[in-house]
């Protein structure tokens, strides 16, 4: 098709188009859900990694939604949907676990099950944290001649 077949389907089918704010907004409504999405994918994984004795199946079933539906949300944003699906995926599924690892290394979730909010007290008395014990190392001064 030529640019004038093209303008003659538009004029027929009274095809209108659409402002620019339109798709800044549009864009800025999708960052907003993917860190949205992000954040509460980046809890239940560190939650995960908090309580791994008894495994807790449902917040995993929860991250695996998070993960997909952040998936379909960055597909449609230009910078990822020209790479492959695999790439954008690994991606952020390897950003999750490194962010997820570094909230468990800093107690996050210690700390959240200490304050006692509204709503969390059945959710970490249903899942116990994993025990682990730290191994007690002594530190000896090496006495120089």
């Amino acid at each position: 098709m030529d640019n004038k077949e093209i303008i003659e389907e538009i004029k027929k089918k009274e095809i209108k188009m659409r402002p620019r704010w339109h798709f800044i907004l549009r864009s800025i409504l999708i960052i907003a859900l993917g860190i949205i999405i992000s954040i509460i994918a980046l809890y239940l994984l560190s939650f995960i990694l908090f309580s791994f004795r008894p495994f807790p199946w449902l917040p995993f079933v929860f991250l695996l939604i998070f993960i997909i539906s952040l998936e379909y949300l960055l597909k449609e944003l230009k910078i990822v949907y020209r790479k492959p699906i695999i790439y954008s995926l690994l991606i952020i599924i390897f950003l999750l676990f490194m962010l997820g690892s570094v909230l468990n290394r800093v107690n996050f979730h210690e700390r959240m099950e200490r304050r006692n909010l509204p709503g969390t007290r059945q959710f970490y008395k249903r899942y116990p944290k994993r025990i682990i014990e730290k191994p007690n190392f002594e530190i000896k001064r090496i006495r120089r001649l």
